[in-house]
């Protein structure tokens, strides 16, 4: 194939590092076949927002803005030493990181539901017919998928009690120095509604937390991360997990180490061996210097669950007996690099997250629906309506409260066979792509294009779709 000119106009007293290095790298051909300048391209965004990473199918990474997606496969990005944006092919792009944008898909979400391709929308409202659900959220708009599609539906409940917010100082919490050996002995400090620590430090507060809560908070850091949460300790001062036994009594805890590379989960106990529960690795964390960080924690399912910017990394189950004994939390960083939290909310949770009914808890046929008291209904749901779940069971009709169902599966239509849709053969093949969104979500589909603040593509599931670009966090393209 012949490769074409690149003419890459830039800002003489500065060239960036990540360009610099992909000019000289092999994938340079990427570049020279598939890179061009855009001349009639709008001027480009302020250096500010420039706060997109992109990511080549053999690791190379770029900052830059994401401007637009053409319908033939083009991907316009913008970067602050090009005087205008740069034309890539998705063909050579594993993902893209998308900030800035604000926009959270949870956002007055009553109901999660999930198709059966394992894409998951956060939506609204919603509705039940024979064959149609319908499904409204602001960022898709309204949309009907067919019934047989749709696999389980959560109800989602969004007035819980608050329980913390902040910090908005350091009155109430009790501050430790951490003898570690990552670095010099430090602590906490408040600064702009943020706690920041430069060296090994802990930070504690008696919250008095209910039996099941989230807990969220917005995670920056300068070199490795390594930190360390306390949940339902009853200690203010930092224990020694090595010299537990030596330290004053202190009632069981659970400790959730996060470091650059993904998470470990630890039960606590003074006379009882560490129980590792598991660890889990977290992609892409390791070239990341901020998160969103999200705890859910309910002691009647025995479950932790750990979520990095919206996205599930881990769910843990305690198989014995729930070891958090205390109603506090404590803040601990292990001392090497700097690190700053702020956004720090703590809610009650009524420990709804993805409930699935195992298949041979009722026979194959009927939709189940799963109570908050584990109860268990089988038969066909009707409809939704006035806040009630109508369902058909051999015994009759029953009409049960949405405020009180853990989750719902649909059962009661067998899957059929979705046609393709119909493409012009000469027509080049769209981009398939999944589409994670802020907060919560996943959608797959080809994609047509993104201008502005608009992506248009097909679902598999729904059909054409346009979604609104400030919901979406992440795009990922299937490996080549």
């Amino acid at each position: 194939m012949p490769t074409s000119t690149l003419f890459f106009r830039m800002n003489k007293n500065r060239i960036h590092e990540g360009l610099r290095l992909l000019a000289c790298h092999p994938l340079m051909g990427v570049l020279t076949l598939a890179g061009v300048l855009l001349a009639d391209a709008a001027s480009p965004v302020a250096t500010n927002q420039f706060k997109d990473t992109i990511s080549f199918s053999n690791g190379d990474r770029i900052s830059g803005r994401l401007m637009l997606v053409q319908p033939d496969g083009w991907l316009g990005w913008a970067h602050v030493d090009a005087e205008q944006p740069v034309l890539f092919s998705t063909q050579n792009i594993s993902q893209i990181d998308l900030d800035g944008r604000g926009g959270d898909a949870t956002t007055a979400a009553t109901w999660k539901v999930r198709f059966d391709n394992e894409d998951e929308l956060a939506v609204r409202q919603l509705a039940i017919s024979a064959d149609r659900i319908e499904l409204e959220s602001w960022y898709l708009g309204k949309t009907s998928v067919p019934r047989n599609r749709v696999r389980s539906m959560t109800p989602v409940q969004t007035n819980f009690a608050l329980v913390f917010e902040g910090p908005r100082g350091t009155n109430g919490w009790t501050s430790w120095k951490v003898v570690s050996a990552l670095g010099e002995p430090g602590e906490w400090k408040y600064q702009d509604r943020s706690f920041y620590a430069r060296e090994a430090a802990s930070i504690a507060r008696m919250l008095g937390l209910p039996d099941s809560f989230t807990m969220e908070f917005d995670l920056k850091w300068k070199g490795p991360l390594n930190v360390a949460i306390a949940l339902f300790t009853d200690s203010l001062k930092p224990i020694s997990l090595a010299n537990k036994e030596d330290e004053p009594d202190f009632a069981g805890f659970y400790s959730l180490q996060i470091n650059s590379f993904g998470a470990n989960l630890l039960s606590v106990k003074k006379r009882d061996p560490l129980r590792y529960l598991g660890q889990q690795s977290v992609p892409g964390l390791a070239s990341k210097t901020k998160a969103h960080v999200e705890i859910k924690v309910d002691k009647r399912s025995r479950r932790i669950l750990l979520f990095i910017d919206g996205v599930l990394a881990k769910q843990w189950t305690e198989p014995s007996e729930f070891s958090g004994e205390g109603r506090g939390i404590r803040l601990v960083h292990q001392g090497q690099g700097g690190v700053r939290l702020s956004q720090l909310k703590i809610a009650e949770w009524d420990g709804r997250y993805d409930d699935r009914i195992p298949s041979n808890a009722v026979p194959a046929k009927g939709d189940v629906v799963l109570m908050l008291d584990g109860e268990r209904l089988t038969g066909q749901i009707r409809a939704l309506e006035s806040g009630n779940i109508l369902l058909s069971t051999e015994a009759g009709e029953v009409r049960k409260a949405v405020n009180q169902v853990r989750a719902i599966e649909l059962r009661s239509i067998p899957p059929a066979a979705v046609a393709k849709p119909q493409t012009d053969p000469s027509s080049k093949p769209a981009t398939e792509v999944q589409i994670h969104f802020q907060r919560h979500g996943r959608l797959t589909l080809k994609l047509d294009q993104i201008q502005g603040q608009k992506m248009t593509g097909t679902s598999s599931v729904s059909g054409p779709v346009e979604l609104d670009t400030t919901a979406i966090s992440r795009l990922v393209f299937p490996s080549k």
